[in-house]
């Protein structure tokens, strides 16, 4: 295993919060914090017009609370039409657990 490799920690550390090992969950945190290993800011890219445009999940935009209140008032509507999320799937951020 690559001790480099932020990704196998986590994917590991899932697969033991979905069999309840808890314990081993520690460990891979507690590896992890050995290696100095460090979650990189979720990104995504989209095209537009033959634009590219890059979005990082980060809260420095200028209209980061204006975008999170459109996002708020969105997931509520998609509520109220009677969408429910399927939770089983929920990968855990293990550097906040």
């Amino acid at each position: 295993m690559k001790t480099h490799d932020f990704a196998i920690y986590v994917s590991l550390s899932n697969i033991y919060v979905a069999i309840n090992m808890l314990e081993d969950v520690a460990k891979v945190i507690k590896m992890m914090t050995y290696y100095g290993l460090k979650k990189e800011l979720g990104k995504n890219w989209t095209d537009v017009n033959n634009i590219v445009h890059e979005f990082i999940l980060d809260n420095s935009h200028s209209q980061a609370e204006e975008i999170y209140k459109i996002l708020e008032s969105l997931s509520n509507q998609m509520t109220d039409a009677g969408y429910v999320p399927n939770r089983d799937f929920i990968l855990h951020d293990i550097e906040n657990e």
